[in-house]
């Protein structure tokens, strides 16, 4: 005799689709390696691995299959992302537009590392402020378009590390970018860069040679580090709809 249960239907499967959008961080660059390793894989990988496992068998999570895409722009600044955003093959918000049926539930933004060295060289002064405004542009485009996101951080670099107004351009930047987040974290969630510089210490073997993009290892890090966060928001807007 068949067990009832068997015979119930399984809940169908809610697809989630994220979007990871930046410069060469994105896609995942590591000198002088020609392949990329884009972080996205890792994310998809470890939300896959977490929903995966314990959901649709739990009352805990919700039957979910997380699809992560990315777009890396190797060498552009977020001034300039914010420009191109409705070009066919670099914008963003052409990029969110064209996925449909479902729609894009989340953007991660990862940008503004190459605004600073533009900054640097202007003798305009207001350089942090500069550069997250190029950054909020892009959160701005994605919220216009009913995608939430996710900010990350400006990550910590070699190069950083060896110009203190760079240094203090990023630092000054990232404060303005929480600020902004927290005034708006009904569409927006600010995350600090899962993992710092320290050249020739414990985090040597996750970056390239050249002290600015990560090593295939440091990729792996940055997914799995965001995967805890992003899951948590794909459960937080799950809830919102299960509880419309």
């Amino acid at each position: 005799m068949s067990n009832p249960k068997q015979q119930q239907a399984l809940p169908e499967k809610q697809q989630v689709r994220i979007f990871c959008y930046g410069d060469s961080l994105t896609a995942g660059t590591s000198p002088p390696l020609d392949n990329t390793f884009p972080y996205g894989v890792h994310l998809e990988s470890s939300l896959v691995h977490h929903f995966g496992t314990s959901g649709g068998n739990e009352e805990t999570l919700p039957n979910i299959t997380p699809v992560v895409r990315w777009k890396g722009l190797p060498g552009w600044t977020a001034s300039t992302m914010v420009e191109y955003a409705d070009d066919e093959s670099f914008g963003l918000r052409a990029s969110l537009r064209r996925v449909q049926n479902p729609s894009v539930s989340l953007a991660i933004i990862l940008a503004g590392t190459n605004d600073l060295g533009y900054e640097i060289s202007s003798s305009g002064g207001g350089g942090a402020k500069k550069v997250c405004h190029s950054v909020i542009g892009l959160h701005k485009i994605a919220h216009e378009e009913g995608v939430s996101t996710m900010a990350v951080s400006i990550p910590p670099s070699g190069w950083q590390s060896a110009s203190t107004e760079g240094k203090k351009i990023a630092m000054d930047a990232n404060e303005m970018l929480r600020s902004w987040c927290t005034e708006n974290k009904d569409k927006v969630t600010f995350v600090e860069f899962p993992f710092g510089w320290n050249g020739g210490g414990d985090n040597d073997d996750l970056w390239s040679y050249d002290g600015l993009h990560f090593s295939p290892e440091g990729y792996r890090a940055l997914g799995e580090g965001l995967a805890p966060f992003v899951s948590d928001i794909v459960l937080a807007n799950s809830e919102k709809i299960s509880g419309a």
